[in-house]
């Protein structure tokens, strides 16, 4: 839904891009923050399924799902007061005013967000996984005209600019949920249990390294639109339209990654270590083999791309360098992140944690703005700062898979 609706609000206007991007900065780390915490649901109840077999653990399903409510809650609440001190941190009132509406719009879609990634790990622990793609699918459908009627003010409804894909992203996420939420009932997937503090710990234990890792990671590359935002909305526009597409594709290995870390869980599970190095070791080869070939067809299709977002030749023109630097660390980067998932399926995410805080915000964070700020490169600068922090990432995540979890024997 990013995706649309980034390239949608840039059809827009220029403007309309950067209130989106401002606001996208904004509210997606904090929901990625406890989207991570609760997606450390799937290796604790793929670990009981490498145990037993069989349907995920209820107890684990039902206390996740009750938490996910209530964080939902708060951080609704939360966005809605962020909205009233937005404008001392905005210079520009129309970009001020966009995203002030648009994260107003957004934030009825967090409770859904959070309770979509409880349904999603019910999946991802069995391996069944489909009922992800189908249900993210239709929403992604979905959100394309919905954006446009709300956008454009079409079927009787007030053109509302940018900040329409926040009400058509809210509407979207909760025709996922419900879609999902029917499956799961259907397929008769989850034991039967109780809410439970004991899990509840267990969840926030292993998950909090999780949620600040993800957080500081996603808050780096967020954090480059309000840097920016000083150097005009064109600069950010061109920032959030690279950050946009690398992301989406960026969901490719990201969810090979899972894949991965789910296999780990069930081979740790049977205590059958030589096999969950196997799989991490093939899952690697076959994520960077993909993101290998996914770079190369962005470079072939470069200015296509761009053109999908805007129009406006000035812009393209700040974007295209950024695009190519972009392109020019996916393979890294998909590596850091399939490494990191592995780790994860080993239940270690205190490690990745501290390394994601070294590289990002310790090494990239303090190159970005002497390349932004003394050297006055841009954009540019902050995009070349973020290929130091990855590459730094990718070493240190490595080495720790090959020097801890290199099993050799059962």
């Amino acid at each position: 839904m990013g995706f649309t609706d980034n390239v949608m609000a840039g059809r827009y206007s220029s403007n309309d891009l950067a209130g989106v991007s401002v606001g996208s900065a904004i509210w997606l780390p904090l929901t990625l923050f406890f989207m991570a915490v609760l997606s450390s649901t799937t290796p604790l109840m793929s670990v009981e399924i490498g145990k037993d077999g069989g349907k995920s653990n209820g107890t684990i399903y039902k206390t996740a799902l009750i938490t996910a409510i209530i964080t939902g809650v708060i951080l609704f609440i939360i966005l809605h007061l962020i909205t009233i001190i937005l404008k001392n941190f905005l210079v520009d009132n129309q970009t001020f005013n966009i995203t002030r509406r648009y994260l107003m719009y957004v934030s009825f879609a967090i409770p859904g967000f959070l309770v979509f990634q409880v349904f999603r790990s019910v999946f991802e622990s069995t391996g069944k996984t489909s009922a992800i793609m189908i249900s993210s699918f239709i929403g992604m459908l979905l959100n394309i005209p919905l954006n446009y009627i709300f956008i454009y003010g079409k079927l009787g409804i007030p053109e509302m600019g940018g900040s329409g894909c926040g009400l058509a992203t809210s509407i979207s996420t909760y025709i996922m949920v419900f879609i999902i939420y029917f499956i799961i009932k259907k397929g008769n997937l989850i034991k039967n249990g109780n809410f439970s503090t004991s899990e509840v710990i267990k969840i926030v234990k292993l998950g909090l390294p999780l949620g600040i890792s993800t957080f500081l990671e996603a808050f780096i590359f967020s954090f480059g639109s309000i840097i920016l935002a000083p150097l005009g909305s064109l600069v950010v526009a061109s920032h959030q339209i690279a950050l946009n597409f690398i992301s989406t594709i960026f969901m490719i290995p990201l969810s090979l990654g899972v894949a991965i870390s789910v296999r780990i869980s069930h081979r740790y599970g049977e205590n059958k270590l030589m096999l969950s190095t196997i799989a991490w070791k093939t899952g690697l080869f076959i994520v960077i083999v993909i993101s290998f070939f996914l770079s190369l067809l962005m470079y072939l299709f470069l200015d296509t791309i761009i053109s999908l977002y805007t129009k406006d030749q000035h812009l393209i023109q700040l974007t295209r360098p950024l695009m190519i630097l972009a392109i020019s660390f996916h393979i890294i980067d998909a590596f850091q992140v399939a490494a990191n998932n592995s780790l994860k399926g080993y239940h270690n995410t205190k490690y990745p944690m501290w390394v994601v805080f070294f590289s990002y915000w310790v090494m990239a964070l303090p190159l970005s703005l002497i390349f932004i700020y003394h050297f006055n490169m841009g954009a540019f600068g902050f995009w070349l700062s973020l290929i130091v922090g990855i590459i730094m990432a990718a070493i240190l995540l490595g080495y720790k898979l090959l020097k801890e979890y290199n099993f050799k024997n059962m």
